[in-house]
Parts: C-alpha cells; sequence; structure tokens
C-alpha cells in the first residue's frame, strides 16, 4: 500500500501539528488525573486517563502516517523542526501516562493510609 504523498507544507499542518495538539492534550488529562487522585477522586481519575489514552490514540495514528511517508519516500530527508517537536510531545506523553498510572497508585495508598 503506497502512503500519501505530502509536501512539507502538508505534513506540518496534517501530521505534525496533530501530534503536538493530541500529544498536549494528553498530559494535560494526566495531570487532571493526578490532581483528582491526590484529591482522592478515583473515578475522576481514571476518567481522565482513559480521555489521556484516547488523545494518545489520536496522536500516535497522525504519527503513523509520517513514519509510513519516511520509510516509502526515504529521498524526504529534510525534516522540518515541528516535527521533531511533534516526536518529543508524544515521547513525553507516553511516558508520563506509565508515571503518572504508578503516581496514581500512590496517592490511593496513601490516601487509604490516611483514613
Amino acid at each position: 500500500m503506497k502512503s500519501k504523498e505530502y509536501t512539507t507544507e502538508e505534513l506540518i499542518d496534517n501530521v505534525s501539528m496533530p501530534v503536538v495538539a493530541y500529544s498536549g492534550e494528553a498530559k494535560s488529562f494526566l495531570r487532571e488525573a493526578l490532581d483528582a487522585a491526590k484529591a482522592g477522586d478515583y473515578e475522576k481519575s481514571q476518567e481522565m486517563m482513559e480521555m489521556s489514552r484516547v488523545s494518545l490514540a489520536k496522536a500516535y495514528d497522525a504519527h503513523k502516517d509520517v513514519v509510513q511517508y519516511s520509510v516509502t519516500n526515504p529521498e524526504f530527508i529534510k525534516i522540518p523542526f515541528i516535527l521533531i517537536h511533534a516526536e518529543d510531545h508524544l515521547m513525553s506523553a507516553v511516558s508520563d501516562l506509565s508515571i503518572f498510572e504508578e503516581l496514581i497508585t500512590v496517592y490511593k495508598v496513601i490516601n487509604e493510609l490516611k483514613k
């Protein structure tokens, strides 16, 4: 299957920016999840974690497009800075997800011990 052809501008608009936006959204949901867990609202915390996962899935979908494009178009060497920035956002959001899952568990234990 041949991937979609992109101009540099399309790569920025249609791939990089959605990766940045959805990854940033995922990180915001993670912060809300952690704040909710700290306050003892585990239902809201889990809801925010799920919203973060949905945002990360959307970021991965956009990211997949650029990976497929680069594999099928090896001559496309010129990588825009915004794409590197998008990759950074995505990877840090993925990393944050696992860290925040652990922190929420820690807050559950702490809040139980306070009772």
